[in-house]
């Protein structure tokens, strides 16, 4: 029984100092999403590293979904910073999803970050703008 507790007690300290040594990351991004020259959401989510975060939303009749995966990454000059792999999409008046874009965006923690797509001359197509933070639990 003695041998038992303290295999528990191991147990439990190792997971302890693996949760110390090892903390969860997230990371809670802000978005601005524009299609058309027109702002469409400003949804703010947090995900976890490495899994995918859905937000999907219906404004005056137009559906648009954005998924992104975010993870820490290290910088050619070795500083850390944000990568977010986005699918910007809409559905459209059949039910059918038709992906408008799958930018990808590294950013330093807490600063914003933007990509267009677009034709010169004419409005945006596409304009999403981020803020990510990362988060430890």
């Amino acid at each position: 029984m003695k041998n038992v507790f303290i295999a528990a007690v191991l147990l439990v300290s190792n997971m302890a100092l693996a949760a110390i040594n090892n903390p969860i990351k997230a990371f809670d991004i802000e978005m601005n999403l524009s299609i058309d020259g027109k702002q469409v959401s400003t949804p703010r989510i947090i995900v976890k590293e490495g899994e995918k975060g859905v937000f999907t939303q219906e404004v005056d009749g137009q559906k648009s979904i954005i998924e992104v995966v975010a993870k820490e990454i290290r910088r050619s000059d070795l500083t850390k910073a944000i990568k977010m792999e986005f699918t910007v999409s809409k559905i459209d008046a059949d039910g059918k999803v038709v992906v408008l874009s799958t930018p990808k965006i590294i950013a330093a923690n807490n600063s914003e970050a933007q990509i267009t797509v677009g034709e010169t001359g004419r409005p945006e197509a596409l304009s999403l703008s981020v803020v990510a933070n990362k988060l430890n639990f």
